[in-house]
């Protein structure tokens, strides 16, 4: 078997406080990975973080670990120093699912405060075992979803930041691993959407266009890059992109791609394609299928059709959609 950093590593298992060296297939972008904040130390290369957990009982002071590392490269096995790393790995373990658990309950500072923990305990894992560390392998996932939750309170400079590490320690971990390149799709993808939200919207472009590069069937991320051309004025690279999600997309998928191919085809005034455009956004429904109705509306009425558009603007305030001025005062005065 092909030996490398993602596809074989001996790793200590911790199991009912037992400890156990096995061969294991390691690859943390393929499952469910957990995220990370920053920390204090300024010695760490991944950030600073105001909080810091109580490592007096997980560590020694730097003078021992020396020693001990000393020792072990000489051939001293310390029995001490595997027990202070399997703790690592027990708190590793606890603050990112405690984290985990806390992001589905939408306490995302909470989730953030729980990454913050367990990065320390990540830092000081690598300190312990050297380069070789499994804890290298394990940060660039955690730093990713630390960033999702910063997006998630609107720290979109701060969410930017973690993407751009884990990107930085992907790469140099693990080069061109198919698992990583699936996932580095995903990370350009959510950085590009945290520019957005900052109005960077060449940014943004250049970050899902690099998603695309490297997974060219993400319709998350060619939607996402139409949204971004739209604010850009350039509404026929929309029309592209929202064509791609139509033909790779899921149901969902294609609603969005439908209802916004619609709205860039107004923009650049081809009435029957947007037309032809609602018609399938509203056919294939959706929690937004309002918007669609209203949209519809406002073509129906530049063409001439007064019921069918009055039709459609009841329609879509009966599933909560709020007209805009201009069309409810519109609907106040022509529709009966």
């Amino acid at each position: 078997m092909k030996k490398g950093i993602l596809l074989l590593l001996f790793i200590p298992l911790v199991s009912f406080g037992q400890t156990y060296e096995v061969e294991t297939t390691y690859d943390p972008f393929s499952n469910s990975s957990k995220s990370t904040v920053k920390r204090q130390d300024n010695n760490s290369p991944y950030g600073t973080n105001k909080y810091r957990p109580d490592i007096k009982s997980f560590t020694p002071d730097y003078n021992s670990l020396n020693h001990v590392l000393r020792k072990k490269e000489s051939g001293y096995k310390s029995s001490t120093k595997i027990q202070r790393v399997i703790n690592y790995d027990a708190k590793i373990d606890e603050y990112s699912k405690s984290a985990h658990n806390k992001e589905r309950l939408k306490d995302y500072h909470g989730a953030i405060e729980d990454y913050n923990f367990a990065i320390d305990y990540l830092y000081y894992k690598s300190k312990m075992e050297g380069i070789k560390s499994t804890a290298h392998a394990i940060y660039a996932p955690i730093i990713w979803r630390r960033g999702k939750a910063k997006a998630l309170i609107e720290d979109y400079r701060g969410a930017i930041e973690d993407y751009t590490s884990s990107l930085d320690m992907g790469s140099a971990i693990f080069g061109t691993n198919s698992s990583y390149i699936k996932s580095a799709s995903d990370i350009y993808n959510d950085r590009g959407y945290s520019k957005r939200q900052l109005e960077n919207y060449n940014g943004a472009k250049a970050d899902y266009t690099k998603a695309i590069e490297l997974n060219p069937y993400h319709p998350n991320a060619y939607f996402n890059r139409g949204v971004v051309n739209d604010k850009l004025k350039d509404y026929y690279g929309a029309i592209a992109d929202y064509t791609k999600v139509i033909e790779r997309g899921a149901t969902m998928d294609r609603f969005y791609g439908y209802h916004f191919r619609g709205i860039s085809k107004v923009m650049v005034k081809n009435e029957n394609g947007a037309m032809a455009d609602f018609n399938k956004a509203i056919e294939l429904g959706g929690p937004d299928v309002a918007a669609a109705y209203f949209w519809r509306g406002v073509r129906k009425e530049l063409l001439g059709d007064l019921n069918g558009a009055c039709k459609d603007f009841r329609k879509a305030a009966s599933l909560g959609y709020s007209l805009i001025t201009e069309w409810a005062t519109f609907v106040k005065n022509k529709c009966n």
